[in-house]
């Protein structure tokens, strides 16, 4: 083998082990499921709760809607897509956190829900 390939194998090789910090964190695999209730001042005219889609957790990778993202070994979540945010903690069979929503009243005010959700 040549000098070459090797230095073409190895090269294509290195990005993919620095990839890798380790096995994938499955501790807060499953479907969560439940409800989102406005926190934010009353002046916003927010709705009051809103539905929201399962939170599904697979190998350490979050998906909730259109977010997308990684669970930490603690528990963290946070995920952001286009204008929303989303910020909360997995312990045991619950997530609880925060969703701010990028439909705004008024220019930089956004609607915020307290997000409370259990592993189905």
């Amino acid at each position: 083998m040549s000098w070459k390939t090797v230095f073409c194998v190895v090269a294509f090789c290195l990005p993919i082990a620095a990839c890798q910090t380790g096995p994938a964190v499955t501790t807060f695999d499953g479907t969560y499921t439940g409800e989102a209730t406005n926190v934010s001042p009353p002046v916003y005219n927010c709705q009051a709760s809103t539905t929201t889609s399962a939170m599904n957790v697979r190998g350490g990778r979050v998906s909730f809607g259109l977010f997308r993202g990684w669970v930490s070994e603690t528990g963290t979540v946070q995920m952001q897509s286009q204008q929303n945010t989303l910020s909360g903690q997995f312990t045991g069979d619950r997530f609880i956190g925060q969703f701010q929503e990028g439909l705004f009243v008024a220019p930089g005010i956004f609607c915020t829900y307290k997000l409370e959700m259990t592993r189905q």
